[in-house]
This record gives structure tokens, sequence and C-alpha cells, in this order.
């Protein structure tokens, strides 16, 4: 979901993304990989979504969570 929000954000030059935020590795490597391809600036990785809020530098907070989740049975 991430991945193609900021697909569609890097269509304006004006947008940088300065941090990604995801508790997955992978999914934080396609973003870091997606800015690379887009010539825009390596944003700085996060896990925990409060260490974004707690920047200054951050103008806007976009958070892409699917319409579905996925439950495990224990």
């Amino acid at each position: 979901m991430g991945g193609g929000d900021i697909a569609t954000f890097f269509l304006n030059p004006e947008v940088d993304c300065a941090v990604v935020c995801d508790v997955d590795d992978s999914h934080l490597a396609k973003a870091l990989d997606l800015c690379a391809k887009n010539e825009r600036p390596k944003p700085d990785t996060v896990k925990d979504f409060r260490r974004v809020l707690d920047r200054k530098d951050v103008d806007m907070v976009l958070i892409a969570t699917p319409d579905h989740w996925h439950a495990s049975r224990q």
C-alpha cells in the first residue's frame, strides 16, 4: 500500500520522503529502492511510528493500511 502511495507522491518533483516506518525490513528496503529509483534523498528508516511523530522535519504522515487484515489462528 505504502509503496504505491510513495510512487504517486513522487509524480510531484517537489516531494521528498524524509522517513519510512515499517516493522518489516523487506518493506523498508523496497521503500529505499523506490526513493533511489526516483532520485530522491535517502530517507531515514524506523520501526516505531512514534519516532516519526517526534520529528520536526515531517510535514505530513501517511498511514497506508489495507482495507483488510490477516489474523492468525492459534
